[in-house]
């Protein structure tokens, strides 16, 4: 949280107000599929986001979080804006594998 510029600050960026907002949502997704916060299983953010981890656990978190969900590290996108929760539009494995599409046949 080193490089926050002043749009961060202002939206409550790296701080753990953001984290209200984010659970707010995630009780008035009432677990509408789309409108899900999903985590990733992985052991580090930066794996994370060079896509190390797919096929590791998923969670659903938030109001809606499974209790017996696997412990450990759990990492995920959030929008900029509300709606903040991605859904599977937040996996890194998705962008990795429509890359890799793109290259191959033009589109995802």
């Amino acid at each position: 949280c080193g490089n926050l510029d002043l749009d961060d600050f202002l939206r409550g960026g790296c701080s753990h107000l953001r984290a209200n907002y984010y659970f707010r949502e995630s009780i008035l997704a009432r677990g509408v599929r789309e409108n899900r916060f999903l985590a990733w299983s992985c052991n580090s953010w930066s794996k994370f986001l060079r896509g190390e981890c797919c096929g590791g656990d998923l969670a659903q978190m938030g109001h809606w979080l499974n209790t017996s969900s696997s412990e450990g590290s759990y990492f995920m996108h959030v929008a900029r804006e509300s709606p903040h929760a991605l859904g599977q539009e937040g996996e890194v494995c998705l962008e990795r594998k429509c890359f890799i599409l793109f290259k191959i046949f033009g589109k995802c």
